[in-house]
């Protein structure tokens, strides 16, 4: 999934993390406190679901799971050495409230419902 947000405003302001070839970009658990955008790199879920995501630079890594839910459902690992900017949810909230509050909240709606669909036994998972 592409940024919705401008990304060369955070590249200045936003830690960075280089993240070696076969270590994990996201581990299953962790609080979604912050989105990860792939600067550079190819990673992959390797979650046990069939519908596996491989990610390539430019792109937001389970971006869905960030809007939707407490903390990350799978495991994404580096397939190659992956430089990655990571942004605070409050960061991209105040962004995409900026203009209108009701965007930020119809997308983690959406996004739960997605979440929902995808994995029937995640109901209660969602918040």
């Amino acid at each position: 999934m592409k940024l919705p947000l401008p990304v060369d405003q955070f590249i200045r302001h936003q830690p960075r993390l280089v993240i070696s070839q076969g270590l994990p970009v996201i581990s299953a658990g962790i609080a979604t406190d912050q989105a990860y955008y792939l600067m550079s790199g190819k990673a992959k879920d390797i979650s046990a679901s069939r519908a596996k995501k491989a990610f390539d630079a430019g792109d937001m890594i389970s971006f869905v799971a960030f809007l939707a839910l407490d903390s990350y459902a799978t495991d994404v690992i580096a397939k190659t050495r992956c430089e990655v900017l990571a942004i605070p949810r409050h960061v991209i909230e105040d962004q995409w409230g900026s203009e209108d509050i009701a965007s930020w909240v119809f997308a983690c709606s959406m996004a739960s419902d997605v979440v929902k669909k995808q994995n029937p036994t995640m109901v209660d998972y969602v918040k």
